[in-house]
């Protein structure tokens, strides 16, 4: 009896470990999905046309926006201008939009009617109830470029360190940003051919930030050319996308499941670096090099 009870025990630890497996591949899937997606969103609320951002829409758990870019399952109804229908009332969803954004409702105003519409815009978009306060999201800290990743005089910084200016130099000269992220959007107001930005990976716990990133270990996207180019063992340089920058584009980069990609104005490029050797949770901090003269912003 006592070997069957363990046996029977044995299937049902087998089953839950599968079903767990399950699981967290879907929530891998999920986490890609809602990465890819792109940082702004267009929604037509009953004809009415509203924009906000990805975090916007995402701020609660579980919601339908969730589903909607997490699923990998709808795509844009309007291809052509990237935009999502909801059958709801635009003026009702108004509210909603602004309850995403603050957590907050301010219904006090509305009528009775009105206020209907807005609870049945809550329970079709699978958000808190008006008797449900949102809970307080402390705005992200966003990342800066490193002043003390610099020590030439050669570059300085405008907008509270969220713009890099760098001059022409003999030697790749570095800027590292100030904290790790996995996703980042940059605006590139000046690039040249040698203009290379990636990601950096922290692989010990050294001197930080370094001087001269060349020398070590990185991944990098030279935007005017479309090539890739990865230092530290040994210097390599490739062929990417025939989609190449100017200034003015907008270039997305992404660190997910040890894959490194790159986006221009929101359109994915496709892997660039699987690097798949090193710990799933490195560390990768944004960098931008460059010999020539370059001007990138922070977007987020």
């Amino acid at each position: 009896m006592r070997r069957e009870g363990s046996s029977i025990v044995d299937v049902e630890l087998q089953a839950l470990g599968e079903k767990q497996a399950q699981w967290d591949a879907l929530e891998v899937r999920v986490q890609e999905n809602i990465a890819a997606a792109a940082g702004a969103i267009t929604l037509d609320v009953g004809g009415t046309l509203f924009k906000t951002s990805k975090s916007t829409l995402l701020r609660f758990d579980g919601s339908y926006f969730h589903a909607l870019l997490g699923s990998g399952r709808w795509q844009p109804d309007d291809l052509a201008h990237k935009t999502f229908f909801l059958d709801l009332d635009p003026t009702a969803f108004h509210h909603v939009l602004r309850f995403l954004r603050t957590g907050e409702l301010f219904l006090d105003d509305l009528s009775a009617s009105d206020r209907f519409h807005v609870q049945h815009c809550l329970d079709y978009l699978y958000l808190p109830s008006l008797s449900t306060k949102a809970p307080p999201v402390p705005p992200p800290e966003p990342w800066l470029w490193d002043l003390a990743s610099c020590t030439t005089s050669d570059v300085r910084f405008s907008g509270r360190c969220r713009v890099v200016h760098m001059g022409h130099n003999s030697h790749y000269v570095s800027v590292v940003g100030n904290t790790p992220v996995t996703s980042c959007r940059l605006e590139l107001n000046k690039i040249s051919e040698d203009t290379c930005i990636g990601f950096l990976p922290r692989l010990s716990d050294g001197d930080w930030p370094p001087a001269r990133v060349m020398r070590l270990r990185s991944f990098f996207f030279r935007p005017a050319t479309g090539r890739l180019r990865a230092d530290g063992n040994g210097a390599t340089d490739k062929a990417y996308t025939s989609k190449t920058f100017r200034v003015g584009h907008v270039l997305g980069m992404r660190y997910i499941n040890g894959r490194i990609s790159f986006q221009r104005d929101d359109e994915d490029l496709g892997v660039a670096f699987d690097v798949d050797d090193l710990p799933v949770n490195i560390p990768m901090y944004p960098v931008v090099a460059s010999t020539s003269f370059a001007a990138v912003t922070i977007l987020e």
